[in-house]
C-alpha cells in the first residue's frame, strides 16, 4: 500500500514541478537535462551503476568505480547524480563512461531506466537511495550497495511514513558499508543488520586528489604564486570555503594581530561577491592582495580568488578555518587533516561524520559566533601542526580496498 501512495505522489510531485518550471530556471534545466536520449551500451560491455546525490557523494565513489575498472576492463561505468552542480563540476570527469542527472524516482522511470541500461550491480553514495529505482532493481535481481553509508544521530530519515519508505529500500541492499561503527550501530538499531563498518571512501579520493593535483603545473604556478604574494607572520591560517558572514571576522581578526597572516579562499568567487569582500578591506583599510592582480604586492592577507588550488594551500598553513559552519553546513575537514592541521569551524558542523570525529577527538574547534576577538583567541589556543592529526586522517583512509574485497563476489 505504501508502495502504491510513494508512486502516486510522486507522479502528482513532478507534474506540479514541471508547472513550476516555467517559472524557475533552475526547475526547467532539471527538466531539460532529463530528456535527452540514453546512447546504447557498446556490445560486451558490462554495466555497473553508480548514484550520488551531489558532488561530495560522488568522490565517495570514485575510487571504488576506479578500483573496479582496473580488474574489469571491460567494465562500463554509469554514473548518475542528482543534483544539477554536480552534472556541472564533475561532466569533465575523464572517469565514467556515462554521466546523466538521475531521473524522477517513478515506476515508470525506473523500469525504463533498467530494461535500457541491465546494470550488474549498484553502488549508491552516503544515503541517496531512492525507492522505486531500489525496488525495481531488487525485483530484477541485481545487487545494490551502500558505500560510506551515513545515518547522523537523531536522524528522523528513517521514522515516519518516509522512513518506512526509505527502510524497505535499504533492506533490499546487500550491504551497507556504513562510515563507523557509531554509525553502524544506528543503522543496526533501525532493524537493518545488512551493515558493516567500513570507512569512509571519500578520504581515499582526497588523497588521490591531492596527490594529481600537486603534480599539475597549473596546481603549482597558481599556489607558488599565492604563496610569493603571503608576507609570513608567526601564524598562518588557511581559511578555505569563506562567505560572508564569517569573512568579517577572519579578517577583522588578521589586521589586529601583527603575528597573524591568511590565505582566505572563497566559496564564491563570482563578480558580485569578490567586489563586496574588495569593499570590505578598502573600507576597513587592511592591506590586502588579490591573486587575480597582476600588479599585487606580499601582504599578510592573500585572496585566492581562483578555483582548484585550496587542498594545495593547506600545506602552508599553521591552522585551518572550515567554512560552512555559519552557514549550516560544513565543507570539507578531511583536506586541512591531511596536512595535520587543526580546524576551526562555526557551529554547524554535525552534518559531517569526519568533523564531528574531529571534534571528538580535539582536532576540530567549534567557534559559536562570529566574533573576531574569539577567532583570535582560538587560533592563538590551538595553532600548529600536528602528527596525530595527520594519523587521523590515515584511520579513515583505506576503505575502497576493504569494501572491494568484501562484494566482489557480487561482480
Amino acid at each position: 500500500m505504501t508502495t502504491i501512495l510513494y508512486d502516486l505522489l510522486m507522479h502528482t510531485l513532478v507534474s506540479l514541478l514541471r508547472v513550476a518550471s516555467l517559472f524557475s530556471p533552475r526547475l526547467a534545466y532539471a527538466f531539460q537535462s532529463r530528456q535527452t536520449t540514453w546512447p546504447s551500451i557498446p556490445a560486451g560491455r558490462t554495466v555497473y551503476w553508480f548514484h550520488a546525490a551531489s558532488v561530495g557523494e560522488y568522490d565517495t565513489l570514485r575510487p571504488l568505480a576506479s578500483r573496479l575498472l582496473t580488474e574489469k576492463p571491460d567494465a562500463f561505468l554509469l554514473f548518475t547524480v542528482f543534483s544539477d552542480s554536480a552534472m556541472k563540476q564533475r561532466s569533465l570527469d575523464s572517469l565514467p563512461h556515462l554521466l546523466i542527472p538521475l531521473p524522477f524516482d517513478t515506476r515508470k522511470n525506473a523500469i525504463r531506466f533498467m530494461q535500457h541500461f541491465k546494470p550488474r550491480a549498484v553502488f549508491y553514495s552516503r544515503y541517496d537511495v531512492w525507492p522505486a529505482f531500489a525496488r525495481e532493481a531488487n525485483a530484477r535481481k541485481i545487487p545494490q550497495f551502500l558505500i560510506s553509508a551515513i545515518l547522523p544521530e537523531n536522524s528522523k530519515r528513517l521514522k515516519g511514513i518516509s522512513g518506512l519508505l526509505l527502510k524497505q529500500a535499504y533492506a533490499g541492499l546487500k550491504k551497507i558499508y556504513a562510515l563507523n561503527e557509531a554509525t553502524a550501530e544506528r543503522f543496526r538499531a533501525a532493524g537493518l543488520r545488512n551493515t558493516e563498518s567500513a570507512g569512509d571512501a571519500r578520504a581515499d579520493e582526497i588523497r588521490s586528489k591531492m596527490e594529481t593535483l600537486l603534480q599539475r603545473p597549473e596546481t603549482s604556478e597558481k599556489a607558488n604564486r599565492i604563496f610569493s604574494l603571503l608576507e609570513k607572520s608567526r601564524i598562518t591560517i588557511v581559511a578555505g570555503s569563506t562567505y560572508e558572514t564569517c569573512e568579517p571576522m577572519i579578517l577583522d581578526a588578521i589586521a589586529n594581530q601583527p603575528d597573524f597572516s591568511a590565505i582566505l579562499v572563497p566559496h564564491h568567487i563570482d563578480q558580485k561577491h569578490l567586489s563586496w569582500l574588495k569593499s570590505y578591506l578598502e573600507e576597513k583599510k587592511i592591506p590586502h592582495a588579490f591573486y587575480s592582480d597582476p600588479s599585487a604586492k606580499s601582504e599578510r592577507i592573500v585572496i585566492a580568488d581562483t578555483l582548484g588550488v585550496l587542498p594545495a594551500l593547506y600545506q602552508t598553513g599553521d591552522i585551518a578555518f572550515v567554512g560552512g559552519g555559519f552557514e549550516g553546513k560544513i565543507h570539507n575537514v578531511l583536506e586541512p587533516a591531511l596536512h595535520g592541521l587543526p580546524v576551526l569551524s562555526g557551529p554547524a558542523f554535525r552534518n559531517s561524520d569526519e568533523a564531528i570525529q574531529m571534534h571528538e577527538q580535539g582536532f576540530l574547534f567549534s567557534l559559536e559566533y562570529a566574533w573576531p576577538e574569539t577567532f583570535a583567541k582560538a587560533v592563538i589556543e590551538h595553532s600548529g601542526k600536528t602528527k596525530e592529526i595527520a594519523k587521523f586522517f590515515e584511520t579513515v583512509t583505506g576503505a575502497t580496498e576493504k569494501i572491494y574485497n568484501d562484494l566482489r563476489l557480487y561482480l
